[in-house]
């Protein structure tokens, strides 16, 4: 489990590069239908602000916080494998993401969803929110980030949030 945690570390680190721009999505005004799915995902998700809701759904904990001293954080990444397959579920998330309040608490900031690369059979990537998943060699995954839960100045689906900090 260890090794996994620094692996997805690691991983998430070396994609900081490619992905620290957020072109478009700082202040481009979202469409209708987006803002609809940011709503539905906000109404599913909003019970794991409890962060023992999300253990009692099966989502297991990391130990990392993912961070980047130049772009921000992640957070720590709570991931449900039963989830990982070919299907973009914006209602399911593969992975919760929380940080620590002020308090000490861990807090819900947003969602990340997650395909294998291996079970992506379509010539085109997969698409959630109207967004192009990014693609992530050293996990073997596509991926996109939605802060649902935290403001990111950076944009609403940037990987890194310049407000958290591990």
């Amino acid at each position: 489990m260890r090794r996994l945690n620094i692996l997805l570390a690691a991983a998430f680190v070396a994609s900081a590069a490619a992905s620290a721009h957020d072109p478009g999505h700082g202040d481009t005004p979202l469409r209708e239908e987006v803002q609809r799915d940011l709503a539905r995902a906000r109404a599913a998700t909003a019970r794991f602000k409890d962060v023992q809701a999300s253990l009692d759904a099966g989502y297991q904990p990391t130990d990392v916080c993912v961070s980047h001293p130049a772009h921000g954080a992640m957070g720590f990444h709570y991931k449900k494998p039963s989830l990982r397959d070919a299907i973009v579920d914006e209602e399911q998330p593969e992975i919760l993401l929380y940080a620590r309040a002020p308090n000490g608490a861990l807090k819900l900031t947003g969602v990340e969803y997650v395909v294998p690369l291996d079970a992506w059979t379509q010539p085109t990537p997969p698409v959630a929110f109207g967004q192009t998943m990014r693609r992530e060699e050293t996990l073997q995954i596509w991926y996109l980030h939605v802060w649902l839960w935290e403001n990111n100045s950076a944009g609403i689906f940037s990987d890194w949030n310049p407000a958290l900090k591990c």
